[in-house]
């Protein structure tokens, strides 16, 4: 079995074990947590303690774990799918992800809404091509410097003021900066030959003094007049 998608309480219920040790493409998608019974539920989320059912599936390219509630053996367990090509990890709470460096062999990783601060430990992880970091708590940028690989960048609603570290990002065709409303300018953007369209919010100004030098480049987003 290539894909196994778990969205219905009937769903776990009728998970086996070959199922989850052969599945090549894995989704958990827990919001409504009511509905879930083999899982521990704790107020508005599911709260996975451990993946060991899956740690015999040396095959596993894609998982995806939506609104859990991640803690205890988890981390550990996640750091064994070196063989991981997309993780997607959704509105979890998400506190600690240093075993996330383990996975040397992620394109695609989404971390939505954890409202973590630290990226540094995705910097060795050089061959992303698609990362979604919206709506946590970054400030610094610094470690996605080393992702020359990525063409596809979200990092809406944080907390970022400088973007001089995706200047080396070369590969960069779409990028989302939308929310993070204090940011000045976009010069570090202007040597992105293959950058092709820009989601962002900011003074009109410097959008229009960008769109001069870049006018190849598809602008959208708020525009501020102060």
């Amino acid at each position: 079995m290539d894909q196994f998608f778990i969205q219905r309480q009937s769903d776990l219920n009728e998970i086996s074990l070959s199922i989850l040790e052969k599945s090549s493409e894995l989704s958990l998608g827990c919001d409504r947590p009511q509905e879930v019974k083999k899982l521990h539920s704790k107020e508005n989320q599911v709260v996975l303690e451990n993946l060991e059912p899956l740690k015999r599936n040396k095959n596993l390219r894609y998982l995806q774990l939506d609104y859990f509630q991640l803690k205890g053996q988890v981390f550990s367990d996640l750091s064994t799918f070196v063989s991981l090509e997309r993780l997607a990890l959704d509105s979890c709470s998400l506190t600690k992800w240093n075993w996330i460096s383990d996975l040397l062999n992620l394109k695609d990783l989404s971390i939505i809404s954890s409202r973590f601060i630290d990226i540094s430990p995705i910097k060795n992880l050089r061959q992303l091509k698609k990362l979604n970091l919206y709506q946590n708590g970054i400030t610094n940028l610094g470690p996605i410097e080393t992702l020359i690989e990525i063409e596809e960048l979200s990092i809406a609603w944080n907390k970022i003021l400088d973007i001089s570290p995706l200047s080396s990002l070369l590969n960069l065709e779409s990028l989302k900066l939308n929310g993070n409303n204090k940011l000045q300018s976009l010069a570090p953007l202007e040597g992105l030959k293959k950058l092709k369209r820009l989601s962002v919010d900011i003074l009109k100004k410097e959008k229009n003094r960008f769109a001069r030098i870049r006018p190849d480049i598809e602008i959208s987003g708020q525009f501020f007049t102060s």
